[in-house]
């Protein structure tokens, strides 16, 4: 059995995780991860309670309950059983899916939300040490947050999450915890970045043409231990960064700030009168002692250097 840590969560998979690092835990504390060769999640008595679609209606992801087990269905990909009380995650792969697909779904999706059930809050956000602190970037798919997080790190900034920041709420100041080394961009991205690094980088998922950075190159650190969280940058969704012609940050306070980071919490059962309750006492001591900016960036990776003086000047206050 191949044991593993993300974040605080602990895992163990008879299938190797190559994007994760070898953990020693005891099976006690773990997790069990297990991809079923054969048969298709259960759908009879699904109580389906959440779901999410792409801009142009199609429906990508549903998410049910049933009795105490969850269902978390991606769209003529996978789907996955999950037993919170055995601890054990159950990949059901579509027909032709390949076992990269299902490592993405599992760590980039599955995880958060099980984090997110859990008792930290859970942004969806990278992150970089700069400055004796970290600084995140949050927003939804598309805003820029991994081309962020890749830009300060080729600078010399360590990388702390990629996409799923779990901020540890019991210490003062909030402290974020990393998840585990990886970085995936788009091909264009990647190739202005880090030229010549696309050789080392693997395929995130057999839908999208992103690239996960198999090792990371000499200029690419990783910070393993946790770090004060001190500043939270909310970047625009990509149907607006289009509009935006300046690198401009501004102060975000109140019910919008509040707003800006519920809006991009992860949770497994968002229909649970308790989880509701957890996530807005959680932003609210986040918002405590974690300022929060509007970042706007224009789609332009020449200006990325701009954002970097930027954030520079931040983390120096």
């Amino acid at each position: 059995m191949n044991r593993y840590r993300v974040g605080p969560l602990r895992l163990q998979s008879r299938m190797a995780i190559p994007e994760l690092q070898p953990f020693a835990c005891a099976s006690s504390e773990a997790w069990t991860f297990r991809v079923a060769h054969a048969g298709v999640a259960p759908a009879r008595g699904v109580a389906w309670f959440h779901d999410w679609t792409f801009p142009d209606g199609r429906r990508w992801l549903m998410v049910g309950r049933l009795g105490r087990r969850y269902v978390v269905r991606f769209a003529r990909v996978a789907s996955f059983l999950i037993d919170p009380s055995a601890r054990v995650i159950t990949a059901f792969p579509g027909p032709g899916v390949p076992a990269r697909t299902i490592r993405h779904l599992l760590l980039d999706q599955i995880v958060p939300m099980l984090l997110g059930d859990a008792d930290h809050l859970v942004v969806h956000a990278s992150a970089v040490v700069a400055g004796g602190g970290a600084v995140a970037f949050i927003g939804p798919s598309g805003s820029g947050k991994s081309t962020l997080a890749g830009a300060l790190a080729r600078h010399g900034c360590a990388l702390v999450t990629d996409d799923c920041l779990v901020v540890d709420l019991d210490r003062r100041p909030a402290h974020v915890i990393p998840t585990y080394a990886g970085l995936r961009l788009w091909p264009d991205v990647l190739q202005a970045l880090f030229p010549g690094e696309h050789r080392r980088t693997a395929g995130v998922a057999h839908y999208s043409s992103k690239r996960r950075m198999r090792r990371r190159p000499d200029e690419l650190a990783f910070r393993r231990r946790s770090e004060p969280l001190r500043a939270a940058c909310v970047l625009s969704p990509a149907s607006k960064r289009s509009r935006v012609s300046q690198v401009s940050l501004t102060r975000l306070r109140g019910h919008e700030a509040f707003a800006a980071v519920l809006r991009c919490t992860f949770h497994l059962d968002v229909g649970r009168e308790t989880t509701a309750r957890r996530a807005l006492e959680r932003v609210t001591a986040m918002l405590e002692t974690v300022p929060v900016f509007r970042l706007q960036v224009p789609r332009d990776l020449a200006r990325l250097d701009e954002v970097g003086v930027l954030i520079g000047s931040l983390m120096a206050v």
